[in-house]
């Protein structure tokens, strides 16, 4: 583990400062072994640093140049995408995107490229239903 973790200025650096973290406590476990469990004990760190890692993931503002939505056709996402207002300002659209055609669509709104469009999010699941 380096000396210093980076301070987490964006969510891909709180990400890699969580597998550090992770990856330290699993040998300190192992190392430690206090119950004979070590190795159970490094597993279960791993896991738990697992899902956070996959929540922070699931839930950040993702390049386009990094990648596109991997969608069915025409289903909605969340653009972020420059505002007519400025440099520096961006607005938050929720669009359909069209894989084919490289567009981003909404009502009201005239077709754009996909590229016009510096990040995305996909839309969250469906709240847990009984």
């Amino acid at each position: 583990m380096s000396e210093y973790l980076k301070l987490p200025w964006s969510v891909e650096q709180t990400i890699e400062n969580l597998k550090e973290l992770m990856e330290g406590l699993k040998e300190r476990a192992i190392a430690l072994n206090c119950d004979e469990k070590g190795a159970q004990d490094a597993k279960e760190v791993e896991f738990d640093f697992a899902r956070a890692i996959k929540a922070l993931e699931a839930d950040r503002w993702i390049p386009v140049s990094e990648r596109l939505p991997k969608v069915n056709d025409g289903e909605w996402a969340v653009f972020l995408v420059p505002s007519i207002w400025g440099i520096g300002a961006y607005r938050r659209v929720a669009a359909r995107y069209f894989v084919e055609q490289g567009t981003i669509q909404r009502p009201g709104w005239t077709d754009r490229s996909v590229e016009s469009a510096t990040y995305w999010m996909p839309l969250p699941v469906e709240p847990y239903k009984e």
